[in-house]
C-alpha cells in the first residue's frame, strides 16, 4: 500500500496576492478550497498566522517588505515577502489572520 506523502509548505517565486476571501466564511459555488496562502509567524510570540491579501491582483516580488500586526499579541513587525511560508492546504491549522491592505507594502 502506497501512503500519500504528506504536504509540504512550498515557496514560491513570487507570491500572488489574489487569493482574497470573502469576509462570510460560506462555501462560494466555484471556489477551489485548496488555494494556496501565506502564512507569517510573529517574532515577539511565535504566534503563526494566515495573510488575507486585499490587495487586488497584484504579484508581489519576493523583495517585497509588507508591515504586519500579529493578530494575537499586537506586536507590529515588517516581513520580506520571500520569507513568507505558502501551504497548498491546511487553512484550519491557523486560527488566527491578518488583513494585508495595500498600504502596507513597501518596494
Amino acid at each position: 500500500m502506497v501512503r500519500p506523502s504528506p504536504k509540504k509548505p512550498r515557496l514560491l517565486s513570487v507570491i500572488c496576492a489574489s487569493t482574497t476571501e470573502p469576509p462570510s466564511t460560506a462555501p462560494i459555488p466555484g471556489k477551489i478550497d485548496s488555494m494556496a496562502f501565506a502564512v507569517a509567524t510573529c517574532p515577539k510570540c511565535s504566534e503563526s498566522f494566515r495573510l488575507i491579501w486585499r490587495i487586488g491582483g497584484k504579484k508581489l516580488p519576493l523583495t517585497t517588505v509588507i508591515r504586519l500586526t500579529c493578530p494575537a499579541c499586537a506586536h507590529s513587525f515588517e516581513q520580506v515577502a520571500v520569507g513568507l511560508v505558502v501551504f497548498d492546504a491546511g487553512r484550519g491549522q491557523f486560527a488566527r489572520s491578518a488583513v494585508v491592505e495595500k498600504s502596507e507594502l513597501k518596494g
